[in-house]
Order: structure tokens, then sequence, then C-alpha cells
């Protein structure tokens, strides 16, 4: 019970306050702390529970507890990826699975039919619906905003028709966007996931923005046939001064323009 709570709340304010970034309540090593203390306190109040000579619990419980606590100990101690965030996916599965004795106790304390241990099972529900509300809030400030691309988007019927499957796109950092849909890749995209699945994302950043920033048209030419860069995409987040230095013009007077929509999003194709 100790062990879904603590992670409930540590994880909201994991999500709230970012730990690599902000240590007004919590930081990274008081997190890892909590994190192991919890387990080890779950794991051996199982134990102290099923080892009392006259507890009802079946046979095999305490081998059970510590395998449904295998997912977290593995999250807790081996990087399966270059980033450890992934392994989440192995905390929330040791956590449903802790769940089901969390529920078997409230459900005994229920059976026992004494005002003790009735008001005992209400308060230990009562916490776990409230943990549970940090989840709601997470699922609702994740939903806050949504996106809307139309199979019909003029840039996307462009790209779809008239470029070819395997050309490659110099963009921003793209994760969900029109060209994407059309079936079309990018040279550096999100990186979160490429970091992760082990590309050099960082080497491929210092690329585009030595293309993005080519002091004359043989550097831009040169840089654009080594990397394969088929079509280089300028929007407005391109231009913002703070993320690039963006030499347009000899973009614009070295390269045609294949698709223009007026107000934001321009392309050039390279050959």
């Amino acid at each position: 019970m100790l062990f879904i709570a603590a992670t409930q709340i540590i994880g909201y304010f994991f999500i709230k306050y970012k730990l690599e970034a902000d240590t007004k309540i919590v930081n990274r090593e008081l997190f890892i702390i909590s994190m192991v203390f919890s387990l080890v306190l779950v794991i051996c109040a199982s134990i102290a529970y099923t080892s009392y000579n006259n507890s009802p619990a079946p046979r095999g419980v305490r081998a059970l507890i510590l395998a449904f606590s295998a997912p977290i100990i593995l999250a807790s101690t081996v990087k399966l990826t270059l980033g450890i965030d992934i392994n989440h996916k192995y905390v929330i599965i040791g956590s449903i699975l802790i769940n089901i004795f969390a529920a078997a106790l409230i459900f005994f304390l229920f059976k026992v039919k004494k005002p003790l241990a009735t008001v005992v099972a209400v308060l230990i529900s009562i916490v776990i619906t409230v943990t549970g509300f940090v989840d709601a809030i997470a699922l609702y400030s994740l939903n806050s905003r949504s996106v809307d691309i139309r199979c019909d988007d003029p840039l996307l019927v462009k790209v779809k028709n008239d470029s070819d499957k395997n050309e490659i796109f110099l963009t921003d950092d793209y994760h969900l966007h029109t060209i994407l849909l059309a079936g079309r890749k990018i040279f550096c995209g999100w990186p979160y996931f490429t970091m992760f699945a082990g590309y050099d994302w960082d080497l491929r950043d210092r690329i585009r923005r030595d293309i993005f920033s080519a002091p004359d048209e043989s550097t831009l030419k040169k840089l654009v046939e080594e990397n394969n860069i088929g079509y280089i995409v300028i929007d407005n987040q391109v231009r913002e001064p703070n993320k690039y230095y963006l030499n347009e013009e000899l973009i614009r007077n070295t390269f045609e323009v294949f698709y223009d929509d007026g107000h934001d999003v321009v392309i050039y194709k390279t050959h």
C-alpha cells in the first residue's frame, strides 16, 4: 500500500516539477532513494505478514509478491535503452500486479466484519482512490490540446503526389507533421525517440544547423549532397532566431521552390 501511494505521489511531482531541473520539492537522489525504500518496505512487509503462523495467506504468496515486484526491480537496476525513462512501463506493470494484493487486503478487512477493520478498509480505499486522481490530472493535461490534420491538406497532397517515397526532408524537430503523415522521411526528428533508439541525434542536429546557416552556395550544396537531402523545409519554427541561425536568402537563391503556402511553410527542392 505504501509503495503504491509513494509511486503515485512521487510520479506526480516528477511530472509537475521535472526532477532534473527543479529542486524545490525533490531531487534525483531523493527520488531514487524513496523509490527503493518504498519497494523494500512493501517486500519486507509482505514477507513478514505471510511468515506469521496464523496467517490465512495461501501458500506461495511470498514468492508471488517477489515475482510481481520483479518488473519494478528490473526497471530500477537495468538500463534497457539509452534512456532510463523508458523503464517506467515496467514500474507500471509491477504496480498493477502488486495492486492485486492491495485489493485482497481490502477484501479481507471487509470480510472480518469488525468496525475497526471496516474503518481501516474504507480509509485504505479512499487513499488508493485519491492517488488515482493524480493519473486523472495527467490524462487531462495530455488531452488539453488537440491536433487536426486533414487528409486533403494541400501540403500533404503535394508531398505525397509529387515527391518520391524515399526522399529525405530536412525539417525542424518534427514528431507529428503533415510531411510524416504523407509517408516521407525526415533527416532529424524529435530527439526523444531517435536518441533512445540509438541514433546519433546530436550529429544530425549539427549537420542540420550547418545547412541552415551555410555561408555560401558551394558549402550548402556540398552538405546537401553528402547527406542525401532531397528537400529543405523552412517554416516559422526554423525561422525562430533563438533556435537556428538561418540563411534563408541563400537557400532561396540556390534551390527552386517546391511548395509555398504563402505565410509559413516553404519547401525547397535540392535536385
